[in-house]
């Protein structure tokens, strides 16, 4: 717990039990207590604050610095967040020094910039530095809320009075340090040299600065902020901000931003490649993919083929960014175009389900052959389904059976199903019952439902393998269980007739309800002679009706019969 923490008062009350804390909503909080004060003392208040030169020593003082100061504040250090080393954001942990904190803006600021922008980054700790008591217990209490999980450290003292203790960094994690309006006090408030000597003995491993400084003449020089960069000796690039009249009726205002960092661990080079692919694969392993997002985008700016696809990616899951299947299709054409063989076969997809881009037959085939002559399995198996089908190029099962054998020998259970089904009857490939047998087990013991129900047909008839109604049951249930129809009605069958599994009419019928609520119109007609016929559940001749009226309109014959003759027994 932090030593000065203001508690007790109308604001801590109110802001501790604020359910979603941002900045706007504690100078919201602000704003009401100022608006109820006396016009003449709120102009009072507003001279006495002087932009931040002075300390704030009463509440209201307070109150009326981030009313009248905090969006221009909070404007400033967004922008000056923006500006920080991408790979800064791929430490997990991080500690920050608030220099001259006043209510802790800059760290709140902070806060909120990490929570917009989606970066999983923890702040292990934080040090509030402030001369006015007052400011830096409100400081406490902000940060305690941004942060509850961070050690925070309060420091009552000016730049002055502070020793090496106060702002030793042990540089297990990356520091920030937010220096905001406070370097343009010295030498009327502190010692700049002294100051700056203090940092400069005290930081260790990698080290980022943030220091934000106002203007009020385009021209101005900030003599201050360039002597401070300079003594500091760390790279510093600087940035200018313009406003015109955003915050303060008819003012104008700039201000300028140093953005500095020293690192004894590795300064990140964006034109380094291969790095920058290393730190995205390390964030997206850690599921930091808003982190990851940043790194491919910046790789794939820059050509690579690679970042490109992952880009297209990020945006067609919504990983890292809002999902945006259009700008996916963008990245996967920019990759795929450079001969990508995944990209290739996205933008394939993309082009099947119409997702981003209009639907074309032609354009599926065009990519997914592209990918699958350079041995993408599901490539191969999906171009094997437009010669199956037809579908963007003429059909042919031979050419079908080849790109299934293709993808099936790399493991494609879907395309080893599609194969099995190909010398199950014959389609571009001689008849061969046994062969179908083995791809049908191979794909069935991977989990595809469609080929565990095959593989269960052939068990109970002795098809390519010797006949084990044990077996079709076991493959049956294995289908069945992932929701296939057809192995849900087999199964019941074998419940029904006591084949493999002994006779259970309960089980039947539940097994005939699953498959025939998903249309199957054999389990639809059996089901309606269950309820007719009171097997397994009670006799309900309307429920009989229903399950035959759906089964009737898939043109079951049986159905139709039943329905004209129990119908007509209901009303003779």
């Amino acid at each position: 717990m932090a030593k000065y923490i203001e508690e007790g008062t109308n604001y801590s009350y109110i802001v501790k039990r604020m359910k979603d804390v941002n900045f706007r909503s504690l100078r919201n909080v602000s704003v009401d207590f100022t608006k109820r004060l006396p016009e003449d003392l709120s102009s009072e208040l507003y001279k006495d604050i002087q932009h931040g030169v002075c300390q704030l020593q009463s509440e209201p003082e307070l109150n009326m610095y981030i009313h009248a100061l905090g969006m221009m504040h909070e404007a400033k250090l967004q922008h000056a967040f923006e500006h920080l080393a991408i790979d800064f954001f791929s430490h997990s942990s991080i500690d920050i020094i608030d220099y001259g904190c006043g209510q802790a803006i800059g760290t709140i600021c902070y806060a909120d910039f990490l929570r917009e922008k989606g970066y999983s980054q923890k702040v292990r700790k934080v040090t509030l530095i402030e001369p006015s008591e007052l400011a830096l217990k409100r400081a406490a209490l902000h940060v305690s809320c941004f942060f509850p999980n961070a050690e925070i450290v309060t420091i009552l003292k000016g730049f002055d009075d502070l020793i090496d203790d106060d702002i030793s960094v042990d540089g297990d994690v990356p520091t920030l340090h937010i220096l905001s309006n406070v370097i343009d006090l010295a030498d009327d408030c502190f010692n700049l040299e002294n100051f700056t000597t203090l940092i400069k003995d005290n930081i260790k491993g990698e080290n980022h600065f943030v220091c934000i400084e106002p203007y009020f003449g385009y021209d101005e020089e900030d003599e201050k902020l360039e002597r401070f960069t300079e003594l500091l000796d760390i790279d510093f690039y600087y940035n200018k901000v313009f406003t015109k009249g955003t915050f303060v009726e008819g003012r104008e205002w700039t201000c300028c931003v140093a953005i500095g960092r020293n690192d004894y661990n590795i300064v990140v080079d964006e034109t380094d490649i291969d790095l920058l692919l290393e730190y995205a694969s390390e964030a997206e392993d850690r599921k930091d993919y808003k982190m990851a997002f940043e790194y491919y985008k910046l790789v794939a700016e820059q050509g690579d083929a690679f970042a490109q696809f992952k880009l297209g990616v990020c945006y067609k899951n919504g990983q890292g960014v809002g999902k945006d299947e259009c700008e996916a299709v963008k990245w996967y054409r920019k990759s795929a175009e450079q001969g990508d063989a995944k990209a290739q076969f996205n933008l394939g997809v993309c082009y099947k389900d119409g997702q981003g881009v209009e639907k074309d037959e032609e354009e599926v085939v065009k990519w997914c052959r592209k990918s699958a002559e350079q041995g993408v399995a599901r490539a191969q198996y999906y171009l094997g389904v437009c010669y199956s089908n037809g579908r963007g190029v003429g059909k042919d099962e031979e050419e079908a059976v080849k790109w299934y054998r293709k993808a099936a020998e790399q493991g494609d259970k879907d395309a080893q199903c599609n194969l099995g089904v190909c010398y199950k009857y014959g389609r571009g490939v001689d008849k061969n019952e046994i062969e179908a047998v083995k791809w049908y087990r191979k794909s069935a013991e991977q989990g595809n439902a469609i080929a565990q129900c095959n593989l269960g047909f052939c068990y109970e008839r002795g098809i390519g393998i010797e006949k084990d109604e044990e077996e079709a049951v076991k493959w049956y249930r294995k289908s069945a269980e992932q929701g296939h129809a057809r192995a849900q009605f087999n199964l019941g069958v074998c419940y029904y007739n006591g084949r493999g599994i002994d006779e259970d009419e309960e089980e039947a019928v539940k097994w005939y309800r699953m498959s025939a609520e998903q249309g199957n119109k054999d389990a639809q007609f059996i089901l309606g002679w269950c309820y007719e016929n009171a097997y397994g559940v009670d006799e309900d001749k309307e429920e009989a009706i229903r399950w035959y009226c759906k089964s009737a309109e898939q043109d079951n014959e049986k159905a139709k019969n039943n329905l004209i003759r129990i119908i007509a027994a209901k009303y003779k």
